[in-house]
């Protein structure tokens, strides 16, 4: 095992256990998230449905149980500010609304522009996501207001 691998592996190592009880891949990928920023939602209403109140910023010295999936993580709080922005946004929570309460399917119909940095050159975090994102993803008014209506309808229920 490489010096690498054997780090991330430390903290599920024990001297008294044996071959059977390295840890599983998903405990390996998981620590590399740890010294990460992360932004979370519960995964109690995984379709989005009560989504909008359960989205939460973890710092990078933070973990979180199983009630919680995290969405996505990042090496700066400034792009999980963001990406927590983008997220929050009508369109995207609407895109939430889309994917059923399984959680193998939350956010698969969410498009991701990858980069939430200030920089990215597609959203300018700092002004009105919404209009902006509308444009970026050409979505006319009728459908704008389609979106909206059912997210007011939602928050009603």
């Amino acid at each position: 095992l490489s010096v690498d691998l054997l780090c991330h592996l430390s903290p599920f190592l024990d001297k008294k256990e044996t071959l059977t009880s390295i840890p599983t891949v998903s405990q390996i990928r998981g620590v590399v998230h740890l010294h990460k920023w992360k932004v979370i939602v519960s995964s109690a209403n995984a379709g989005g449905q009560k989504r909008q109140n359960q989205l939460e910023i973890l710092d990078n010295f933070s973990a979180f149980g199983r009630s919680r999936v995290a969405l996505k993580t990042f090496d700066t709080q400034e792009e999980a500010q963001n990406f927590y922005a983008y997220v929050s946004s009508e369109i995207i929570r609407f895109a939430f609304l889309l994917t059923d309460e399984s959680l193998t399917s939350l956010a698969k119909l969410v498009p991701d522009l990858i980069d939430y940095s200030d920089k990215n050159g597609l959203i300018d975090y700092k002004n009105n996501l919404d209009r902006q994102l509308y444009a970026l993803f050409k979505i006319d008014e009728f459908s704008q207001k389609y979106i909206q209506e059912t997210l007011n309808q939602k928050q009603k229920n």
